[in-house]
């Protein structure tokens, strides 16, 4: 943000000289000063070479005219299957349990002029789980020979009725959050951040009809911050309903929440 060009201001440096100048912006790295003179010539000044009284006055002026982020950062998300296990269930019928363990690699690219320093990465990982909204008696179970942690204990599933359409199942969701810090990246260098694995799950059996109950990634939702925890960027891989909400809500939101509904 400029300032205006009437206020002048008599900047020392550390060996006594003077410039009488308009202070016009401070670069995002706040190392040094644009000022322009009464005779109109612009110039830059190392902050640091400026005496204490300065430095404070740019502190002071800086207050009332924030530095706006001139980084220009391409985000991008990459799902990996890691792995995948598959087990038959014993006299189900064709009944298998299917488990990928997955990770999602988010790539960060500085597309600006301006290094990258200091930053760091936030991201949430939100996945619905189709395999925890499945229940089945515990006298199923055990005719089955299913273990206990394949269908987890869980709350009755509630159901939602909307007029003129099919009953809709709310299931439950799974919150995951991963933060790093960033390399410094110069101008078209990039950096990977992988996230821990996590499993997704399938209920498969042939010749079932409808759809497998199973675990599905709704999306990823990423912050960058500067190293005074500042915003540059907030980007998502998706844009369903949910992944439209606000960074504070979603951050508030609790694994397992059954209504996708975050709480304070």
């Amino acid at each position: 943000m400029a300032a205006s060009k009437t206020a002048y201001h008599v900047f020392t440096d550390k060996k006594g000289q003077t410039i009488e100048a308009a202070l016009l912006s401070i670069n995002p790295d706040k190392s040094k000063i644009g000022i322009e003179r009464r005779d109109g010539r612009k110039f830059e000044i190392p902050i640091l070479s400026l005496s204490l009284d300065d430095q404070q006055f740019i502190k002071n002026w800086l207050e009332g005219n924030p530095i706006k982020s001139d980084h220009n950062l391409e985000v991008s998300f990459i799902k990996h299957q890691e792995s995948t296990e598959r087990t038959a269930v014993p006299n189900s019928g064709g009944l298998k349990w299917v488990e990928d363990t997955s990770t999602i690699e988010i790539k960060i690219k500085n597309r600006s002029r301006i290094d990258l320093k200091g930053a760091s990465l936030h991201y949430y990982i939100i996945i619905e789980q189709g395999v925890n909204a499945t229940v089945m008696a515990p006298e199923s179970q055990q005719s089955y020979g299913v273990k206990e942690w394949w269908y987890p204990n869980a709350p009755d599933v509630p159901i939602k009725r909307k007029k003129g359409k099919k009953l809709k199942e709310k299931k439950p969701l799974w919150v995951i959050h991963g933060q790093s810090k960033i390399d410094d990246l110069a101008y078209n260098f990039s950096m990977e951040v992988q996230s821990s694995p996590f499993p997704l799950r399938e209920i498969s059996q042939s010749g079932a009809s409808g759809a497998n109950p199973k675990d599905v990634i709704l999306g990823t939702i990423a912050k960058i911050t500067d190293k005074d925890g500042k915003e540059i960027i907030l980007t998502r891989s998706t844009e369903n309903g949910l992944m439209k909400r606000g960074w504070d809500e979603i951050s508030r939101m609790p694994s397992g929440d059954m209504s996708g509904t975050p709480v304070a």
